[in-house]
């Protein structure tokens, strides 16, 4: 019975540490999409003015399409990790129920937890992927309205200079 016991521990064990570590990288994946804002209009005016007059163009669209690409993929991660950690939960919680030797309810309770392990998980994967991507739209939001105030001020200062 003890043996029987220890083994549906441990698998519970197994599914709730599955499930906080799907939690803690969507955690992490939130924190790491926050770093793709915009640096602000001077800073992104500079970087662009740096890069030669016949390149700035260029190096406008690079940076529109590297923040593009970054910020697109927000959700991508979270939204794997919820699945993970749901199907890890119950695939977990599977074994426990043919554990042998145990008494039924130990069965039955050991599952539950196990499922509740990728439950609880899923559900902060969720958490964790519904701000990254609330953080995505306000920095794609932020990006455009800079990159706009930036081509405008190329505009500006090529017709000062009599530029094309």
């Amino acid at each position: 019975m003890e043996e029987s016991f220890a083994r549906v521990v441990s698998i519970a064990v197994a599914a709730w540490v599955s499930g906080l570590a799907c939690a803690v990288v969507s955690g992490w994946h939130e924190r790491r999409v926050a770093r793709h804002r915009s640096p602000g209009v001077a800073a992104l005016f500079e970087r662009v003015r740096a890069a030669g007059d016949g390149f700035a163009r260029a190096e406008l669209g690079e940076l529109a399409r590297e923040a593009e690409r970054a910020l697109s993929l927000a959700t991508l991660l979270p939204r794997s990790l919820t699945r993970v950690a749901l199907t890890t939960g119950t695939a977990l919680g599977v074994p426990v129920l043919a554990v042998g030797g145990a008494a039924p309810t130990l069965q039955v309770v050991g599952a539950l937890l196990a499922f509740a392990g990728g439950a609880v998980g899923t559900m902060a994967s969720v958490f964790f992927g519904q701000r990254a991507k609330s953080i995505a739209a306000t920095a794609r939001a932020e990006w455009k309205r800079h990159l706009r105030e930036v081509e405008h001020r190329l505009e500006t200062q090529n017709s000062e200079q009599g530029g094309p």
